[in-house]
């Protein structure tokens, strides 16, 4: 049996957004970083729970703007 520690799957968790940093240097605004930041969620968001991010994305994009909050 192998077993991967949770360190290891915390930085593996992690990793995009880390290399999403140098990214973050070069935005426009503090809007722009917010909404780096939002996208970065969700796509982690859709690993974490193992869906498929294309459609996770899609899903979001059309029922959020018909939800009243």
């Amino acid at each position: 049996v192998c077993y991967i520690s949770s360190a290891h799957l915390a930085k593996r968790a992690i990793r995009s957004i880390v290399v999403g940093q140098n990214n973050y240097l070069f935005e426009a605004s503090d809007k722009g970083v917010k909404e780096t930041a939002i996208a970065y969620t969700l796509i982690e968001m859709a690993k974490a729970n193992r869906l498929n991010m294309y459609c996770y994305l899609i899903y979001l994009f059309e029922k959020l703007p018909n939800i009243n909050f």
